[in-house]
C-alpha cells in the first residue's frame, strides 16, 4: 500500500477545498435535481395521455333493442325516475 507524501497531502486537501471542486459537485446536484425532475414529469405526462385516451373513446348511443329493454322493464310512466336512472345506468355500462 502506498503512503501520500505531505506534499501530495497538501495538494489533495487544497483540492478538496477549491471552489472548481465545489462548483463540479453543485453542477452535479444541479444535473440530478433536472434529471429527478424531467423523469417525474414524463410520468405525468404519461398518466395524463391515458386519461386522454379515455376522455376520448367514442361515445355508445341506446339501440332500439336497448330502448325496448328499458320500456318493457318499466311499463308505468310514473316511475320516469327509475327510466333515468335504468339509462343512465346502461349508458355508463357501455361507455366505461
Amino acid at each position: 500500500m502506498l503512503e501520500e507524501t505531505p506534499e501530495e497531502r497538501e495538494v489533495f486537501s487544497a483540492m478538496e477545498q477549491s471552489s472548481v471542486r465545489k462548483e463540479t459537485i453543485r453542477s452535479i446536484d444541479k444535473y440530478l435535481s433536472v434529471m429527478e425532475e424531467l423523469s417525474l414529469a414524463r410520468f405525468q405526462i404519461r398518466q395524463l395521455t391515458e386519461r386522454l385516451v379515455k376522455l376520448e373513446k367514442t361515445w355508445v348511443g341506446l339501440s332500439e333493442q336497448d330502448i325496448n329493454e328499458l320500456k318493457h322493464n318499466f311499463p308505468d310512466i310514473y316511475y320516469w325516475v327509475d327510466v333515468v336512472r335504468a339509462t343512465e345506468k346502461k349508458l355508463k355500462d357501455k361507455n366505461t
